[in-house]
């Protein structure tokens, strides 16, 4: 990943997270939680 990469992804997460970027057939709060559900099962899968 180059560093334009980084910092444009970066830019995009912020945004996201202000409310302030769109993302088409998915809102926020949904894949807020939909990472959350996945971060769970990735630690209990990995025993955590």
């Amino acid at each position: 990943m180059t560093i334009d990469e980084r910092l444009y992804d970066r830019r995009r997460l912020r945004q996201f997270l202000d409310g302030r970027a769109r993302a088409e057939g998915i809102d926020r709060r949904a894949l807020l939680r939909l990472l959350a559900a996945g971060g769970a099962l990735g630690a209990a899968g990995a025993g955590l």
